[in-house]
């Protein structure tokens, strides 16, 4: 799949998925030449096999809905077909492209700096004592430094109540 096939596939919007396939007959012709016979189309759109007769025929009425088509478009590969959808009604509101990517990819923003504030960052303040340290236990340097002056604390106490008890 190419790389605007995959683009389209994940800022499409979901209302699309109730909406009626118009070019059906054309889909149908295409999963056959790519080797899928109507039982293998039947089972993957969860439909029967008289259903999926009917929506190979050009001037039959009975259409599939963009949903019911899903994993036939998978195996045979968004890129390679475009479904034709029935239109939106005038009152509907058709998000813009690419939104939903947006939103995903800020959301994934946030997420790594959070991320990278509460591991790596302590790590990077402290880089000399940090790099001395085992790769998979840098993450872990916040912990490590806290139980090391936990102990420190441990041993001057010590220390105190000897020199006291002298």
């Amino acid at each position: 799949m190419s790389l605007q096939g995959k683009l389209e596939v994940l800022t499409r919007d979901r209302s699309f998925d109730d909406r009626k396939v118009l070019n059906g007959a054309d889909l149908i012709k295409t999963a056959n030449q790519f080797g899928l016979t109507y039982d293998q189309i039947a089972e993957l759109c969860s439909v029967s096999k008289t259903t999926v007769s009917n929506w190979g025929k050009q001037d039959h009425k009975q259409l599939p809905k963009r949903a019911q088509v899903e994993k036939l478009l998978n195996r045979i590969g968004h890129g390679r077909f475009k479904c034709e959808l029935e239109p939106l009604s005038d009152a509907a509101i058709e998000y813009r492209r690419g939104l939903s990517t947006i939103v995903a990819c800020t959301f994934f923003l946030m997420i790594l700096g959070v991320v990278w504030y509460v591991v790596w960052k302590p790590c990077s303040d402290n880089w000399e004592e940090c790099s001395a340290l085992p790769w998979y236990e840098r993450p872990l340097f916040t912990s490590y430094k806290a139980k090391q002056n936990i102990e420190d604390f441990r041993q001057y106490m010590k220390q105190k109540e000897q020199v006291g008890a002298e």
